[in-house]
């Protein structure tokens, strides 16, 4: 799959599970996460919002995701 087809992949809505370690070995958090890709400038960039908790406090952020299609990064 060519790069320029992966970020628009990703639009929309998703749900899954996060686990966190602190320390190799020692899983310290299991929680559901929410998440929503939106696009930005047309499919060249993305922002991911999030929402769950971790270790039972609640936890949301925000992600800006591209791709560099003359580097290939």
């Amino acid at each position: 799959m060519a790069q320029d087809d992966f970020l628009p992949q990703l639009i929309g809505n998703w749900k899954g599970v996060c686990q966190t370690w602190f320390e190799p070995g020692v899983l310290a958090d299991t929680a559901e996460v929410v998440g929503r890709f939106e696009p930005l400038l047309a499919t060249h960039m993305l922002r991911h919002t999030y929402e769950g908790t971790l270790l039972g406090e609640r936890r949301v952020g925000e992600a800006w995701l591209a791709h560099n299609p003359v580097t290939g990064q």
